[in-house]
């Protein structure tokens, strides 16, 4: 008999996954009435089909049923060949069942998927949130289920303001407006307070599940249906009782935290614990404090304080460091132990206890929505507690404060434990014995040589005398260390420099026990690696350090690997030598190299520039004075303040070239800098508030009042560029120092002196920003928001009175002292102050330049003088030496073949009694001034010939007063 076998099983397993699809009893009936259907030559055979019961598979984990149905075709010779209307029947019937199967499984497939959405309260990477999304997942994964598991983060720890919440409702609103979710699992407070204000408009009737819930309220839930979850229950108690057996003398608790809902919610569960620890310990709360300070409060507990750290997040310098790096931080700053109740943060610094696991709570909250899915309501699914999971400790850390184990349970787990088994046991015991064999031997040896041994043991100890007595005296700080990067020994230098009493006392530590500026210890660490993963030498590295104690210092530092008897590489020995000083004079030499360069090109173009402004302002000037029409003298004027902005920048340029105080004068500081102020003010937003400390006494000395002003004037415009955005506090104050300066660095002690300090508690200025503010041309600010001379200009000014300028500047604090000689001097003399400038005085006006040969005899012309112009010092003397008698000579310094300085001695010398006045471009001339009697004025360029003649007529009428 040939057989056909044909096999169906009721239970199925998906393609997709691992769950079972259901098939109903009345698909089994159908297929089997069916099978009836065949002709009566083809035997139906079936071994449970007469059996079939009504039993209904449960969500992929009931019992299945399996019956197996045969179709057995009997050899064509027992029975006659069927006709083809027969086998068509057949065939259709076949065909129609296999249908009708496979669209049951494929339906029965869709039902079998489910949706769940996991809202976490932080962020991705917070170790205790993430734990409990790994217990979720893996608890989820065991499930016969196929579920989809959406996860969305609020990241309330870095962003814990409530505004974000209607932010997140929105956001959830248009996500999830087609998303229908079998259950929802929130994870932790801000979640949970999340969906308790939200769930009926977001997710109406979606099951929730919360989870890792402090500081639980019970009677929140009366008005919430289809909400259980598990609530995060601390072993806060139990690990203060902990803390206590292991510290005895301790008897204050400092709670580190935030103001987030969490850091508050726990921080309700410690306080609920208080009355339990009454005259036993004292708690206080530290919250919302700045790592910094945290760091800093740390480091000087007393010695009867612990503390418990509440996971945080602490933002420092625009970064987020995480709850595990804040309490690392802690742990290496801190002098006292420190508790928590997580078991994430165990390894990172705490010392344990009874500890809470993420994962174990994750799981349980799996296990409540998994019963969700399988029809149980959350009503029916009390709220349960997250107990901790037992006591584990941090071996390394109770090493560190000396803590008695014996004190602990006996089934107190620990992680860093260093192993102790059989094996290192019967190695030490087979190394003894081996090593007393070998004394054994060496003894008999060395007592036959005693006399030699102890000649070569005194002739040892004097080299070690003396190389100790080498090392100590060399200048460089000197230390080695061994394979393990533990210090073998140091010199004395390198234990005066860090504080150790005695040199043994670094014996056997790392970077971090004995150097306590961080990135000084972690970059010779990284060059220690590098020399004996290479075997090579490091010469010459320039490492800086900037400790509280000694900012700012710089070492040259040179490693060389040490090597055993076989070649070995078993340490390094190290060389660190201070160049802080000669670092300081090489950046000084480099940027008065550069100040140097910068100012010869100043002042190399201001001459030219100034011929060409000087050239623009008269001809504007001129054009002023002659035209009629409105339209024309307003573009003529606009051109004129154009090209008088042009000599300002100049006019700023070289007082960067050239500093000096040639108009200084007897004046009043406080009511200078007072007047700068009041300028200032206006400019002020409503976010910054200027603080004025002025003393109302007259402080009356020598300085140039005008420069005194920019000064004031550009560092608080620079102030207010740095508080613009987050506001702030502008303070300016200014004093006189009578000969108390004793930095004789500064050139200035004990001299009288002007200090000006200009402060802001702005975001500070970076480092890598701070080298450079007073090159010119350098801005930090947006474009058209300044022109970066105005602190260049402040330096030029400082240095031009023979001051010095220091800059203090970190985050909330940017001050600039200004230190200015300022002694007492004599009134100056008054000047009549006079309107009238024109006057009929002949006028000898020498330059070289053809246009201003015309315009600035023109405009003094046109004021009454009677002008004649020559060009060059040369055909001026051929004037002078026709005969003619002039009042004044006015003439350029800048003159080829024979300049302004050099007509004016000539003229003293052969028409004695003729007043010079020097224009020039640059400040040169007023230095070639300075010796010639016969110069009575020097007026810079650009100039009007109205300001020209002001000057004039003042100098005329001193001489007639005279």
């Amino acid at each position: 008999m040939n057989v056909c076998r044909y096999s169906w099983e009721a239970g199925f397993k998906s393609t997709s996954s691992c769950n079972q699809l259901r098939v109903s009893e009345n698909l089994v009936k159908m297929f089997c009435s069916l099978a009836l259907l065949l002709p009566q030559r083809w035997m139906v055979c079936g071994d449970k089909i007469d059996k079939l019961e009504m039993l209904r598979l449960r969500a992929g984990r009931g019992w299945s049923i399996s019956p197996s149905i045969t179709i057995e075709r009997m050899s064509l010779s027992a029975y006659p060949r069927m006709k083809y209307p027969e086998i068509m029947k057949t065939l259709c019937c076949l065909i129609l069942t296999m249908s009708m199967v496979c669209f049951a499984c494929v339906a029965s497939a869709a039902t079998g998927r489910k949706q769940v959405l996991y809202i976490n309260s932080y962020q991705n990477g917070y170790a205790w949130s993430d734990n409990i999304l790994a217990g979720i997942r893996e608890r989820l994964r065991e499930s016969d289920y196929t579920i989809d598991l959406q996860v969305e983060y609020m990241d309330a720890k870095k962003h814990p303001a409530r505004s974000n919440r209607a932010l997140l409702k929105r956001l959830f609103a248009n996500k999830f407006a087609e998303s229908r979710f079998d259950a929802i699992i929130c994870s932790d407070n801000d979640a949970f307070q999340f969906m308790l204000s939200y769930h009926d408009v977001l997710f109406p009737g979606v099951p929730v599940v919360f989870c890792g819930v402090n500081d639980w309220q019970p009677e929140v839930l009366e008005r919430q249906q289809g909400v259980t979850g598990i609530v995060e229950r601390l072993g806060i108690r139990e690990t203060l009782e902990t803390a206590l057996r292991l510290n005895p003398l301790k008897r204050k608790v400092i709670v580190v935290g935030d103001p987030s809902l969490t850091s508050r919610a726990i921080a309700a569960q410690i306080k609920a614990v208080v009355p339990d620890f009454i005259d036993r310990l004292e708690f206080s709360f530290w919250e919302n404090i700045p790592l910094n300070e945290l760091l800093s409060r740390s480091r000087n507990l007393p010695d009867d304080t612990l503390l418990f750290f509440i996971p945080v997040y602490v933002e420092s310098e625009g970064k987020y460091l995480s709850a595990g790096e804040v309490v690392e931080a802690l742990y290496e700053n801190a002098n006292v132990p420190i508790y928590g109740a997580w078991k994430f943060l165990l390894g990172h610094g705490i010392v344990g206890g009874h500890l809470l696991d993420g994962v174990g709570h994750g799981k349980a909250a799996a296990n409540m929505v998994l019963k969700i899915l399988d029809g149980l309501s959350p009503a029916d699914i009390p709220t349960a507690y997250g107990a901790p999971s037992g006591s584990v400790f941090d071996w390394k850390v109770l090493e560190k404060f000396g803590m008695d184990i014996a004190v602990l349970p006996f089934d107190a787990q620990f992680i860093n434990r260093p192993e102790l088994t059989y094996q290192l046991e019967k190695r030490v015991v087979w190394t003894v014995g081996v090593a007393l064999c070998v004394l054994t031997l060496f003894t008999l040896l060395l007592g036959a040589s005693r006399n030699r041994a102890l000649r070569a043991e005194r002739e040892l100890a004097l080299s070690r005398a003396m190389l100790r007595s080498i090392i100590d005296t060399i200048p460089q700080l000197l230390y080695w260390k061994d394979s393990d990067n533990r210090f073998k020994g140091v010199n004395r230098r390198f234990a005066d420099f860090f504080g150790l009493s005695r040199l043994e006392e670094a014996e056997g530590k790392r970077n971090n026990d004995v150097i306590h500026e961080k990135q000084f210890s972690r970059k010779s660490d990284d060059l220690d690696r590098i020399v004996m993963d290479r075997g090579l030498p490091v010469l010459r590295e320039i490492l800086e350090y900037d400790a509280p104690d000694r900012p700012g210092m710089v070492f040259e530092m040179s490693k060389i690997p040490l090597h055993d008897d076989k070649g070995n590489i078993s340490g390094v020995l190290s060389t660190a030598e201070d160049i802080t000083a000669r670092v300081v004079l090489e950046q000084q030499l480099i940027q008065s190299q550069k100040m140097e360069a910068v100012g010869t090109f100043v002042g190399g173009i201001a001459h030219d520039f100034n011929n060409l402004l000087t050239t623009i302002i008269n001809s504007t000037e001129l054009a002023l004075m002659e035209i009629e029409a409105v339209d024309a003298a307003e573009d003529v004027l606009r051109a004129k303040l154009a090209a008088q902005q042009g000599s300002q920048l100049v006019s700023q340029l070289l007082t960067f070239s050239r500093p000096s105080n040639r108009d200084a004068m007897r004046m009043d500081a406080a009511e200078t800098v007072t007047k700068a102020l009041n300028l200032v003010a206006p400019l002020l937003p409503d976010s910054i508030v200027l603080k004025r400390d002025i003393p109302p006494d007259i402080l009356e000395g020598v300085a140039d009042p005008s420069q005194l002003q920019q000064v004031v004037m550009n560092l608080c415009t620079n102030a207010i560029h740095a508080l613009k955005e987050s506001g702030g506090v502008l303070i300016v104050s200014v004093s006189v120092d009578e000969g108390r300066q004793r930095n004789a660095q500064s050139g200035l002690a004990g001299r009288r002196l002007l200090r000006l300090k200009v402060r802001d508690n702005g975001p500070g200025i970076s480092p890598n920003v701070r080298d450079r503010i007073f090159d010119p041309f350098f801005t930090t600010k947006k474009k058209h928001e300044g022109t970066g001379l105005g602190l260049a200009i402040v330096q030029g000014i400082v240095h031009g009175h023979g001051g010095h300028i220091r800059l203090v500047s970190h985050p909330g604090l940017t001050l600039f002292d200004i230190a200015i000689p300022f002694e007492k001097g004599e009134s100056a003399p008054v000047i009549s102050n006079t309107t009238n400038f024109g006057g009929e005085e002949r006028i000898l006006f020498v330059e070289d330049d053809p246009e201003q040969l015309v315009l600035i005899p023109r405009a003094l012309s046109l004021l009454g003088y009677k002008v004649t112009a020559v060009q060059g010092g040369r055909a001026a003397l051929d004037v002078l030496m026709g005969g003619t008698r002039f009042d004044m000579i006015v003439t350029d310094f800048d003159m080829p073949g024979f300049d302004g300085v050099e007509l004016a001695r000539t003229v003293r010398q052969l028409f004695p009694g003729i007043p010079v006045i020097l224009v020039s471009g640059g400040q040169d001339a007023v230095a070639a001034a300075d010796g010639d009697p016969g110069i009575i004025d020097v007026l810079m360029k650009p100039y009007t010939g109205s300001a020209l003649a002001e000057r004039m007529r003042r100098l005329f009428d001193v001489d007639s007063n005279a």
